[in-house]
């Protein structure tokens, strides 16, 4: 089998690559270019890892498709008072979309990343199954939870039966440059400074200045600018208070930001108004049970799913849960299967 491999340059996909290949399958690297400030260290030590292994290596350039549906969005909805999560769009739309679809039909059958999650096949119900990694630290199933039927089907993990520390061991043996580098968990195309100062740079935006308000409407100071805050934020307001004070809720029509105590963040359900699924078994049902994680290192919190008449998904805890943040990310899982997921409203 003819198999894509995305290779970043980092140690994930670098094991990745060399399972594949070291599995007989016929395996070429690509690595994926995004953005125009583009840092070819990564470049360079993807191709050093393929020669080591011995499969071809491949430079693809997607800016332009990056551009198009991942930077716009990302400007866009900080623009709107939101938080977004960029990662999981391009996951859908790019590494598994274009990158999938459009760029390798000459070049592979399936394509493999270096993420840890699993995907399983039940013959019975022809259905696709994605699952949470073995390595519960390093677990990714959150990011994928967008994928559909089609993709699943062509995806290859090869690293999710591993642990973290058995990937590191493999890297090192095999003298991949990737061990001697550090992870980043930072956004790909942000290498240095604020988000907001990218937001600046790329929309000409002028910062409009604001106010702040309590809960009860009192004006209690002014903002520097609404993409310069986030919900649940305490830190950088600038206020003076008998009790901490965090960002309750941004109003960009108004230009205003609402703060008010801890307690004011909890909340109990909230509206996807477009729900990927993934387990499409459950589209049909008018509610059911499930855990839910709203930001990615936040543990599964238990939940009712509830779909609507109008093809949104209204998901209410069982307890309250601190700062549901619109632009965010929900992902529905049933035990250890991505049931599916979308952008909270």
């Amino acid at each position: 089998m003819k198999i894509a491999i995305a290779m970043s340059g980092g140690i994930d996909s670098s094991v990745a690559a060399y399972l594949l290949k070291r599995a007989g399958f016929d395996v070429t690297g690509f690595t994926l270019v995004l953005i125009d400030k583009n840092n070819n260290q990564h470049i360079e030590d993807a191709k050093i890892t393929a020669d080591l292994i011995g499969i071809e290596h491949k430079v693809l350039d997607l800016r332009t498709e990056f551009q198009k549906q991942i930077l716009s969005y990302f400007t866009a909805e900080y623009l709107k008072g939101r938080t977004p999560n960029p990662c999981i769009k391009c996951n859908r739309t790019i590494k598994f979309g274009m990158f999938l679809f459009e760029k390798l039909k000459e070049y592979g059958e399936k394509i493999a990343t270096g993420h840890y999650a699993r995907i399983e096949f039940n013959a019975g119900e022809k259905k696709y199954y994605l699952m949470k990694g073995k390595d519960s630290k390093k677990d990714q199933s959150y990011f994928l939870s967008t994928l559909n039927q089609d993709q699943l089907s062509r995806i290859i993990f090869p690293i999710s039966d591993y642990l973290k520390r058995d990937i590191i061991k493999i890297g090192n043996e095999q003298k991949f440059p990737a061990v001697q580098t550090h992870e980043s968990n930072e956004l790909c195309f942000i290498e240095t400074g604020h988000y907001s100062d990218y937001i600046k740079s790329v929309s000409n935006l002028k910062m409009e200045p604001g106010e702040i308000e309590y809960i009860d409407g009192t004006k209690l100071g002014e903002h520097t600018g609404i993409i310069n805050y986030t919900l649940g934020q305490r830190k950088g307001l600038g206020l003076t208070w008998k009790e901490p004070l965090y960002v309750i809720r941004i109003l960009p029509d108004e230009n205003k930001i609402i703060v008010g105590e801890n307690e004011h963040l909890f909340s109990t359900d909230f509206i996807v108004n477009e729900f990927f699924w993934v387990d499409e078994g459950f589209k049909n049902k008018t509610k059911f049970s499930a855990e839910v994680k709203i930001r990615y290192l936040n543990p599964p919190t238990s939940a009712e799913i509830i779909n609507n008449e109008n093809g949104s998904v209204l998901i209410k805890f069982q307890k309250p849960v601190r700062a549901i943040t619109p632009g965010q990310h929900a992902a529905v899982y049933f035990k250890d299967s991505v049931v599916g997921g979308g952008s909270i409203n």
